[in-house]
């Protein structure tokens, strides 16, 4: 069933239209930036968008500018993981890649990270996610700090109404951030 919904959605988001990707992907990071957790945060993972995932750049140009630490995942393909590898400018991730990440790693510690920005391919209201299958983003779920904050970004067709099929593995998020709306998962006081 994570199979079909995995693919299901990816040909979705892979037939949205330019503008739509690029229209959705700012009012998302629009919210992201406006949000008390990212306010508050001194330290954030951030993706760095393929597939029409969404965009994550004007988030990663504000908290460079801030002086956040900005940490962009580098994959470890081998054990199914990546490290949060620290950059200072966009032209540090090599985006020629199929997954892009930083061209040369620079290590920062998982139980550090205060704010988590997390791709997804599709979520319920509950917080379950089913990502791209490899299982990345839940092991290194598994090792940030007790507090930190998941958020998932996603386009509002990405989220189902049904409940999606988890594991006992898979990590939750703490809130979803569409173009449409923000959904709160668990305890979080409102953005």
């Amino acid at each position: 069933m994570k199979k079909n919904i995995r693919r299901r959605m990816i040909n979705k988001r892979k037939n949205l239209d330019e503008k739509n990707w690029i229209e959705g992907s700012y009012i998302i990071q629009r919210k992201i930036l406006d949000s008390i957790f990212y306010k508050q945060a001194d330290s954030i993972l951030i993706y760095y968008p393929f597939d029409k995932e969404v965009k994550t750049d004007v988030v990663i140009k504000d908290a460079l500018s801030k002086g956040k630490i900005v940490c962009i995942p580098f994959n470890d393909i081998k054990n199914k993981t990546f490290f949060p590898s620290l950059i200072t400018s966009l032209q540090e991730v090599d985006i020629n890649r199929k997954i892009p990440q930083p061209s040369v790693m620079h290590p920062y510690p998982a139980n550090r990270i205060d704010l988590i920005i997390v791709p997804g391919v599709a979520f319920d209201k509950e917080g379950n996610r089913i990502g791209m299958g490899g299982g990345f983003f839940d092991n290194f779920l598994r090792q940030i700090k007790k507090g930190a904050i998941k958020i998932a970004v996603a386009f509002d067709f990405q989220v189902l109404d049904e409940r999606l099929p988890c594991e006992r593995w898979d990590e939750k998020v703490n809130a979803i951030i569409t173009e449409q709306r923000t959904i709160f998962c668990g305890d979080l006081n409102k953005m």
